[in-house]
């Protein structure tokens, strides 16, 4: 949620978002892919700084980027598009 300033606010409401972050980077984590898939390794270690760094922003300053559109793409262990 946000004050009419844009901050954040808490939201007791809301999902827990660390718990929500931690299980995401457990299905993508670099590490996890660097044996069987190296390329796909860098392309979700360069996207996680990417969205750490937004996340970073994020709780320094206590509100949210300005409005942008950003793609970040991440290769899940296991999954294919063909099947």
């Amino acid at each position: 949620m946000h004050n009419t300033k844009g901050n954040l606010e808490s939201d007791e409401s809301l999902p827990v978002f660390p718990n929500l972050l931690r299980n995401f980077y457990m299905k993508v984590h670099p590490d996890l892919l660097r044996a069987q898939s190296p390329m796909e390794a860098d392309v979700n270690d360069s996207s996680m700084k990417e969205l750490n760094g937004v996340l970073s922003s994020i709780k320094v300053y206590g509100e949210h980027p300005p409005a942008m559109v950003k793609n970040i793409t991440f290769y899940v262990r296991g999954y294919s598009d063909n099947g």
